[in-house]
């Protein structure tokens, strides 16, 4: 089973889901539920990963997508690559391979990105020690 869409991740971890109120968050989440990861805007990244939802199985587009453009990001230039510094650094360990992908996008355009996120950018090398 390829596990591309949240509903699929669902099944696979045998997570019930079930619609219990209306907010923007759950809203959003109900709109991309089936949506495949690979069509996730910037923007859905963003939310997913501040939310952590299911980032185990969103690194490989989220890394697709900063290969693409390591400034990836719908209110600001380089949201994508920020956002991940508020990831726990425990998940880090048990994600090697995605790491140093990571590192490597840092290190190849580190010269490109915006002056803005270079606090964020520095607190996510340090996390991620590359």
């Amino acid at each position: 089973m390829i596990l591309n869409t949240f509903k699929k991740v669902e099944e696979h971890e045998n997570i019930s889901y079930f619609k219990d109120r209306s907010s923007p968050l759950s809203d959003w989440y109900e709109e991309i539920r089936e949506v495949n990861f690979s069509d996730f805007s910037d923007e859905d990244l963003c939310k997913c990963v501040r939310q952590n939802l299911y980032l185990k199985y969103l690194l490989p587009f989220i890394i697709r997508k900063l290969n693409e453009n390591p400034l990836a990001g719908e209110i600001f230039d380089g949201e994508l690559i920020a956002s991940l510094r508020n990831v726990d650094k425990e998940f880090w360990k048990t994600m090697k391979d995605e790491k140093e992908k990571i590192c490597e996008i840092i290190r190849k355009n580190s010269i490109d990105l915006d002056e803005d996120i270079a606090d964020d950018l520095m607190d996510l090398k340090n996390k991620l020690e590359c």
